[in-house]
């Protein structure tokens, strides 16, 4: 880089220039590196979107195609995906079922609609017990609806804080066991 002032005499003459110069090789080196850095660091995270995007898709599919309801929670207990037979059953009681959702608001709104018989005296007792197990849960747990069916749900813990809900429906399966129990009640006539 080279820049310099004309200079002239008292009476007007030129007289030359004076200046300076810069060697600015190594500055134009670096920016010409870093762009191609740039560039490069451009296709990569366009090529790690469409592998994200690629996956999440898969991941997508996989749920939708469960005949389970799927839900997961993040660590603060908001809903981060579901599949649609989740989102069916939820919705029933009138919520938007929609990334955000607090899994306790779901919970409430179950108690609120009388749509399973939670254990528990009172609405916030009910609550209470039925969150105790959604945060450290054990086992699973079977809830009769109202309108006779039955719904095994499973919670685990993910290993980054947050909960999977798989929800089953077992109305068939119950409906068995209380034929099977109903026979059984019955005196064989055959042996009296």
């Amino acid at each position: 880089r080279i820049s310099g002032k004309p200079i002239f005499s008292d009476d007007g003459t030129f007289m030359g220039y004076r200046g300076t110069s810069t060697d600015i090789t190594e500055q134009t080196n670096a920016q010409q590196t870093l762009a191609k850095l740039n560039d490069e660091l451009g296709r990569r995270v366009e090529d790690r979107t469409r592998e994200l995007a690629k996956k999440t898709a898969l991941l997508e599919a996989t749920f939708e195609s469960i005949s389970q309801g799927f839900a997961l929670f993040d660590d603060d207990d908001r809903l981060v995906i579901c599949n649609r037979i989740y989102r069916e059953r939820t919705e029933l009681n009138g919520l938007s079922v929609e990334p955000g959702l607090r899994f306790g608001d779901v919970i409430r709104t179950n108690i609120g609609r009388d749509r399973y018989d939670y254990p528990g005296d009172t609405s916030e007792e009910k609550f209470e017990r039925r969150m105790a197990h959604h945060r450290n849960p054990s086992g699973n747990i079977e809830l009769r609806g109202k309108g006779g069916e039955w719904v095994l749900s499973t919670e685990r813990k993910t290993s980054g804080g947050g909960i999977a809900v798989v929800l089953t429906d077992i109305t068939d399966m119950k409906r068995a066991e209380e034929e099977r129990r109903v026979a059984q009640a019955r005196p064989n006539r055959g042996t009296q």
